[in-house]
């Protein structure tokens, strides 16, 4: 009995750490922030304002309206990759995050829910962490795009190991390799995909 007790524990422990995970991409599709309602190519700037509420709500009869809306197509929005930093230095954790922008002359609607956000690392040509691996709660959510307005969604903190389904219930990942080596953030939502891929340096 005494034996079984630190299992019991420590299965205790994981599962608290996954639904952490999970709140913090749950976190990352509610806390769209609006951005910038100036159509631009160049950097986001401008005062970070949260969405109303009501953009959000599932069960509101705003959504209700939203669902009448034409749906933003692929080639009326422009999705990018972003992280905090270019370079983290050895124990530092990069905040992932992406951007999406009505680039069409009309509003429309897209699903921002977390259930359509997809973030990759990639290391070369190899996956090495994919936000869906382990993902709990995903959820939908409409929301309106005027034309030129652009949203950032909240960062979300990548712990510098490899993800994997098998691995959701491990205490411990395997971490990747640091030492000043290359990784490319890739991001979706919604099915359409950033056009580019952002580089970041981990040491």
């Amino acid at each position: 009995m005494d034996q079984a007790t630190p299992k019991t524990s420590k299965q205790v422990r994981q599962r608290r750490a996954f639904v952490a995970i999970g709140a913090v991409l749950l976190l990352a599709g509610l806390l769209l922030i609006w951005v910038s309602s100036q159509r631009s190519s160049g950097p986001l700037d401008g005062e970070e304002v949260r969405l109303p509420d009501t953009a959000f709500d599932p069960n509101s009869s705003r959504n209700a309206e939203l669902n009448n809306q034409a749906e933003c197509g692929a080639g009326e929005l422009q999705v990018v990759a972003h992280t905090d930093k270019d370079s983290y230095a050895a124990g530092e954790l990069p905040q992932l995050s992406l951007s999406i922008e009505n680039t069409g002359e009309k509003p429309c609607v897209k699903n921002l829910g977390t259930s359509q956000m997809v973030f990759e690392v990639q290391a070369g040509a190899e996956t090495v962490w994919l936000s869906t691996d382990c993902q709990l709660e995903a959820d939908d959510r409409l929301v309106q795009l005027q034309p030129g307005q652009k949203l950032k969604t909240a960062p979300l903190q990548w712990d510098r190991t490899k993800s994997a389904a098998d691995t959701c219930d491990l205490q411990e990942r395997e971490p990747v390799a640091g030492e000043g080596a290359a990784y490319h953030l890739l991001v979706a939502v919604g099915g359409v995909p950033a056009q580019d891929s952002k580089q970041f340096l981990l040491h």
